[in-house]
């Protein structure tokens, strides 16, 4: 009604989460309840027989939205996925709030994502104000992969007009021992020199642009590479690891990088302890 009364009868007794929706969308209303501190609790507590008064706030709802285009390599990129993760401590939906959900975390954690149409369209409604990592994903062999990552601000009640125009390269890798002879088994990490800084690479994991790859047979092609200089780190069986930069430069062509591993210095024995001086 136009006053904005509400009344729900013939209620049991027992605990209710009460939250506003609007248009009738009740997953604008689950979303909502979930991204309050400390989670879905229950906001009324009703006796046998028992008739309670809930006021709401309109205004304490507002969910924002976010749509643009995407481009890769200059053509508008159809099927891509763009999805949004919740950052724990910074407003939005928080992760804690869904622990032990199960299935309505994950069903959840997929309402916050689009796909992009033929003319590289996407959107994503509904979300709860606060910041949030943005994903571009494309599906390759082995799944989908991230290609994009960034910082989203979402605003309360606000459309956010976001576009994206990645260019991406590739590289086809040949990795071979100081005699020529091809390395069968390796595995190579990478990011970005421009994320890297100071960071060691067992700490590149969380990069955007982090990359790990098994090698066999002395070759290897990584797609779906942002152009630019990379950091990287190959290690294989009886040969010294090796760290160096590589460089992947833009479509069409991949760029071609050879790695030559030195073999490693032989274990030296320790001594029997019992030996004499």
């Amino acid at each position: 009604p136009k006053t904005g009364e509400y009344s729900e009868e013939d209620l049991d007794p027992g605990s209710y989460l009460v939250r506003l929706t609007k248009g009738g969308n009740f997953m604008g209303g689950v979303i909502s309840a979930l991204s309050q501190p400390g989670g879905p609790q229950p906001n009324v507590i009703l006796g046998e027989g028992e008739q309670r008064r809930f006021d709401l706030d309109a205004g304490q709802e507002e969910l924002g939205k976010i749509e643009g285009l995407v481009y890769l390599n200059g053509t508008p990129a159809g099927g891509l996925t763009v999805q949004l993760e919740p950052i724990e401590g910074q407003g939005g939906l928080d992760p804690s709030a869904m622990q032990g959900m199960g299935r309505m975390r994950r069903f959840l954690g997929r309402m916050f994502q689009g796909r992009t149409d033929k003319d590289g369209k996407y959107s994503i409604d509904n979300i709860p104000p606060g910041n949030y990592d943005l994903l571009v994903r494309r599906r390759g062999r082995g799944g989908e992969r991230t290609i994009h990552k960034e910082l989203a601000r979402i605003g309360a009640g606000s459309t956010q007009h976001l576009n994206y125009s990645l260019i991406l390269g590739s590289i086809q890798l040949t990795v071979t021992d100081q005699e020529g002879k091809p390395v069968n088994r390796a595995r190579i990490t990478m990011a970005l020199s421009s994320e890297v800084g100071g960071l060691q690479p067992n700490e590149w994991r969380n990069l955007p642009s982090y990359q790990r790859a098994n090698l066999r047979g002395g070759k290897l092609s990584i797609q779906d590479l942002k152009v630019g200089e990379y950091q990287y780190q190959i290690q294989a069986r009886q040969m010294a690891p090796k760290r160096d930069r590589l460089f992947v430069a833009a479509p069409p062509a991949p760029s071609e990088v050879k790695i030559i591993l030195e073999k490693a210095a032989p274990a030296k024995k320790a001594a029997p302890a019992n030996a004499q001086k």
